[in-house]
Parts: C-alpha cells; sequence; structure tokens
C-alpha cells in the first residue's frame, strides 16, 4: 500500500521488470527516498497461476535488471558470477537428474535453464 503521490513519484512499478522483481525493485526505491517500508509476515496471499518454468529467463532478467539499476559496478560483476554459477549449477544438477531418472518434468527443467543460458546476453538490462 501507498500514496498516490509515492506511486508517481517513484512511477510505479518498472515495466522493463515485468511481474519478477518490480516489487523488489518498488521497494528499494521507496527505501532510497527514506520512507518505510514493511513486511508483513503473518499476510499470506494464494496465487492461483503458479509458476511455470517456461518463464525462468524472466526470473534472471528480473536479478540482473535490480543490480543494474541499484548496485554498483563490483557488486554487478560479483551478482552476475552468482547467477551464472548457479545457473551452470542447475543445468549439471537437472542434466545428471534428468539423464538418470528420464523424468520429463526434470527434463523441462533441465532445457529451459539450457534456454537461459543460450540467452544470456538478451537477458542484459
Amino acid at each position: 500500500m501507498t500514496t498516490a503521490a509515492h506511486w508517481v513519484s517513484v512511477a510505479g512499478f518498472d515495466e522493463r521488470n515485468f511481474l519478477y522483481g518490480n516489487d523488489v525493485d518498488f521497494c528499494k526505491s521507496t527505501k532510497q527516498r527514506e520512507l518505510a517500508v514493511v513486511h508483513c509476515t503473518d499476510i499470506r496471499y494464494t496465487h492461483f497461476c503458479g509458476y511455470d518454468v517456461k518463464r525462468m529467463g524472466n526470473l534472471y532478467a528480473g536479478f540482473r535488471e535490480y543490480h543494474q539499476k541499484f548496485s554498483g559496478p563490483v557488486e554487478r560483476l560479483i551478482a552476475d558470477f552468482v547467477l551464472r554459477t548457479g545457473l551452470l549449477l542447475r543445468i549439471l544438477a537437472y542434466g545428471l537428474w534428468f539423464y538418470l531418472s528420464r523424468n520429463t518434468r526434470i527434463g523441462d527443467k533441465f532445457r529451459r535453464y539450457v534456454e537461459v543460458q543460450r540467452n544470456w546476453v538478451h537477458l542484459t538490462p
């Protein structure tokens, strides 16, 4: 919840970061303006549409966009290294798991992670 004036002052959600990280971006922008950001741990919501592994690229793009916007050059390099290393480890783990199990859901995840790796340059903000 926020005021209309504050929403306008931070330009709402950043449309370049559709669905994956725009809330974090908004909170960071709010904090930079020295306004309070409150996280209510007692509040729960149900996300009916769920998460589809096809959107994995958007998730990585959201992380990278956040660091492009709010981090310095060294922190961006570190974040990119951590994201890329995690991605490569996931490719190895899911690839091995799929090879051993032939589980189609695991194979889908493996292929999506490989796709994110192939399109890494296009995920650059």
